[in-house]
């Protein structure tokens, strides 16, 4: 690490010294790893939605409509813990950019500024 560096508590009591110059790239990954979940939680509703049985027997009827209930908004699915999930990663984000905003300086501002216009 070479540039100015800053403390930021991820909670759990852990700190990790980040250079200000990369907190644009993680919010990056971070909003990545979001719009992941978003995903999955998509899969997981049309999931429920179509309840097309892998086969044609008892036991494929059966594990789909156990699959469909743990697929719901329900506390203890899949859409209640992804919700929690995508929450927490929305903290992070909002956490860095706070940082970011604190601790940037007018050039890096400037420079991530023409980074985003080039591409």
């Amino acid at each position: 690490m070479g540039g100015r560096q800053v403390d930021i508590d991820f909670g759990g009591g852990g700190r990790f010294r980040v250079e200000v110059a990369n907190l644009l790239e993680m919010i990056k990954r971070f909003e990545g790893v979001k719009r992941m979940a978003r995903q999955a939680n998509a899969l997981a509703r049309q999931t429920a939605v179509d309840r097309t049985p892998p086969g044609e027997d008892p036991f494929s009827s059966q594990a789909i409509d156990a699959i469909c209930e743990k697929a719901s908004d329900a506390d203890g699915c899949h859409g209640k813990a992804n919700q929690a999930y995508q929450d927490e990663i929305q903290k992070t984000i909002d956490m860095l950019w706070s940082t970011y905003n604190q601790y940037a300086t007018s050039e890096e501002r400037s420079r991530a500024t023409l980074d985003k216009s080039k591409g």
